[in-house]
């Protein structure tokens, strides 16, 4: 498919906690990691996640060497 397609789902909103997404990437088993430039931070969203979705995990603090990502790269 082509062209002005609208998205299936979409994530935003405060739940989030989505600051600068800067980066996507989308493992295995449908989990969706992004990278947040703003607060240097990872966060990960179950397959269906949809709207205002709260991560299920999020990766951050000074033990990770995680300082504003740009990008992600996930098997």
């Amino acid at each position: 498919m082509f062209g002005n397609i609208a998205p299936a789902r979409t994530i935003s909103g405060p739940d989030t906690l989505l600051g600068v997404p800067v980066g996507i990437s989308v493992n295995s088993a449908g989990s969706i990691y992004i990278a947040n430039d703003n607060g240097g931070s990872v966060t990960v969203y179950g397959p269906g996640a949809n709207g205002d979705a709260v991560p299920t995990q999020v990766i951050s603090g000074s033990k990770t060497g995680i300082d504003h990502p740009f990008g992600l790269f996930v098997r």
